[in-house]
């Protein structure tokens, strides 16, 4: 009898082992998919920040600047300077755009996409008011050629260019003075106009011939040359004047400038 209760007793202890031993062993095996779960997990982790931080991003314009202040005046030429950064330290592309009174009031490209962050400006009369000036940037990496990543603009004012008068500096002609009777004689005025506008010129002729008061021989002209021809001219002293203006001060009647000079008319001897 107490062998068989002995017996029992160890039945129940080997089972009881059994199952702490399968317990302990559920355990690890639960511990070690936890871990390995863990691990999952920190590996999506790290290759999202991963992805995150190999992401392209954008450039950005820091500024746009001219190398002259606002206003000028029509005719001068603006260095338009535009500063932008990129994180990835891509190749930046930037197109130039104007809107002002040359373009319509209405946006026009001014360059095409290039790597030059410098656009020259020289403007014109056709420029005169307020201007609008923009820049594009893009890494080729997000915006297609149409669009841009990044945009930056400015206003600028284009003032009339004061008109200044022209001035005569010289008149000379072909042949020394005296001249007999019946010598042609060809007069050159040097003239110059500080804006580059169209010089108007009108000569008048004064001496014995015309009693002494100053007559016109031409009507308002672009040329710089009369030719006299003395064939009809009474023997004296003459003044011949030419008269010059731009047309943007004097009118018809005036001059903006003349210059004068004294020439001799002797008798023709065979």
């Amino acid at each position: 009898m107490r062998d068989n209760i002995k017996i029992r007793n160890i039945e129940i202890s080997l089972l009881l082992t059994g199952i702490v031993f399968a317990a302990l062993s559920l355990g690890i095996v639960a511990g070690q998919e936890r871990d390995h779960n863990a691990e999952d997990l920190a590996n999506d982790l790290n290759a999202g920040a991963n992805n995150h931080a190999a992401e392209n991003q954008r450039p950005t314009l820091i500024n746009l600047r001219p190398d002259e202040k606002s206003p000028s005046i029509a005719g001068a030429t603006i260095e338009w300077s535009a500063l932008a950064s990129d994180p990835d330290g891509d190749v930046l592309l930037f197109q130039f755009w104007l809107n002002g009174p040359a373009t319509g009031n209405a946006w026009r490209a001014i360059t095409n996409w290039t790597g030059e962050s410098i656009w020259n400006w020289t403007t014109t009369s056709k420029d005169v008011g307020n201007n609008i000036i923009e820049v594009w940037v893009r890494d080729g990496q997000h915006a297609t050629p149409d669009e841009w990543d990044d945009k930056l603009s400015s206003e600028y004012q284009i003032d009339v260019k004061e008109n200044q008068k022209p001035t005569v500096s010289s008149l000379r002609p072909d042949k020394v003075s005296p001249q007999p009777q019946g010598a042609r004689i060809v007069w050159t005025a040097l003239a110059s106009d500080p804006n580059g506008d169209t010089l108007l010129y009108k000569w008048y002729l004064k001496g014995p011939s015309t009693d002494d008061v100053l007559v016109p021989m031409s009507e308002w002209t672009t040329k710089n040359q009369w030719a006299w021809r003395s064939s009809s001219s009474a023997t004296g002293m003459y003044s011949i004047e030419v008269w010059v203006r731009d047309g943007y001060h004097t009118g018809p009647e005036g001059y903006d400038d003349f210059q004068r000079e004294s020439f001799v008319i002797r008798q023709f001897v065979p």
